[in-house]
């Protein structure tokens, strides 16, 4: 006879499957797993109601990334105008009084450094004539620097990249990881590579965006063509195309709205069966506190999101709902997952 706790873990998978989107025969199944017993239903019924308490105003799953995907045409297209109409929500917020815990932490750090001039550490290179400049930004800083060929480089939080530019070459390297949008000065004298760990990209005048990890690195293309090699691979992408190299998965590719691009630049996470290490790296570059695991066995564990980082203290005990966790601290001090039944 399957025990009391064995039927709520049951009830927190299929919860999970529910929430990123199930399939015809996954759908089935879980009528089955229904049928089995009332307990069963029961179970469920009760996340279900623990589900709809959070009274969310995005949901933690794929009906969240539709939602986020339809709201494109009324978004501002450039990043300037979307970081204003970000800092504009912000000032709302704090106005009213709403998600200050959270905004009242990041809202300055987002926005006063996009509209500051850079202040690079500047080196002479050892050979030829080649520059040496490094940037970085601090947790939850987005700054916008001027290269010295005229390209453009967004970098979000906790980023920190090394340009050096050459009369044949402009050679990128993004140090520790991080997110960063290129708007690349044509030049084809000149390529303009970025090195990102797991994968380089390699251009002559574009705009793109990588998201650089432990675990992963992405190349997304918004405008013009570049070429994504690592050691085993090599594909050229067009505009709306992605490539995604992750430790232990290999390539992946698929298409997207190029209006997307950037989505931290907004202080929106949005993650595909991602693992939750990622997910908690991604978000500490832009949340002070800082979020960890209790326990490295959850840095596996596979989860669909698309959140604000406003509203972070709701996602997380949504992913701790779903699979079978407790999120504890607060905005101030910090949050941690651990196994054990969700307490939000």
């Amino acid at each position: 006879m399957t025990t009391t706790q064995g039927i709520t873990e049951q009830a927190q998978a299929w919860m999970s499957e529910h929430l990123a989107g199930m399939t015809a025969a996954r759908k089935r199944a879980f009528q089955d797993w229904l049928a089995v017993s009332p307990d069963h239903g029961a179970a469920f019924a009760s996340l279900q109601s623990l589900w709809d308490e959070l009274g969310w105003d995005e949901t933690l799953n794929a009906e969240a990334l539709a939602m986020d995907e339809s709201e494109t045409a009324s978004r501002p297209a450039s990043w300037m105008d979307r970081a204003g109409a970000v800092l504009e929500r912000f000032e709302g917020w704090l106005a009213g009084g709403v998600a200050a815990g959270v905004a009242a932490a990041v809202a300055l750090m987002f926005f006063l450094p996009v509209m500051s001039a850079p202040t690079p550490e500047v080196q002479e290179a050892e050979t030829g004539l080649a520059r040496l400049d490094h940037y970085a930004t601090s947790v939850g800083e987005i700054r916008v620097v001027a290269l010295a060929d005229g390209s453009q480089v967004t970098l979000g939080g906790a980023t920190e990249i090394e340009v050096r530019l050459a009369a044949d070459r402009r050679d990128i390297r993004m140090v520790s990881g991080g997110d960063a949008l290129f708007d690349v000065a044509h030049d084809p004298e000149r390529p303009f590579r970025v090195d990102a760990g797991r994968v380089s990209a390699t251009v002559l005048g574009t705009v793109f965006e990588i998201n650089s990890a432990s675990a992963a690195a992405t190349v997304s293309v918004v405008e013009g063509r570049v070429r994504v090699a690592d050691e085993g691979h090599q594909q050229v992408l067009g505009p709306g195309e992605r490539v995604t190299a992750q430790a232990g998965r290999g390539w992946s590719h698929e298409t997207f709205n190029a209006d997307h691009a950037a989505r931290w630049i907004e202080t929106r996470m949005v993650f595909r069966d991602a693992p939750l290490s990622q997910i908690v790296e991604d978000v500490n570059r832009y949340f002070p506190a800082g979020v960890t695991l209790q326990d490295e066995s959850l840095e596996r564990l596979r989860v669909t999101s698309s959140f604000r980082i406003d509203q972070l203290e709701s996602a997380l005990s949504g992913i701790a709902l779903s699979h079978g966790l407790r999120v504890e601290g607060d905005a101030s001090e910090g949050f941690i997952l651990s196994r054990g039944a969700s307490s939000q």
